[in-house]
């Protein structure tokens, strides 16, 4: 979903909604933005210690 809302002829309110199915990590450099994946977070599950 897209939506801009044109303030004046130099400014904009933008919205963007995305369904993002991976991390990513958004930064805005001078300006810019750049995009980076970002890898997923270790599963906590896989460091419990269990005993049957």
């Amino acid at each position: 979903k897209f939506e801009a809302v044109i303030l004046d002829n130099e400014t904009a309110d933008i919205s963007i909604d995305l369904n993002l199915t991976e991390r990513v990590l958004a930064i805005d450099n001078e300006g810019k933005w750049v995009v980076e994946s970002i890898s997923e977070p270790a599963n906590p599950f896989d460091e419990w210690k269990t005993e049957r």
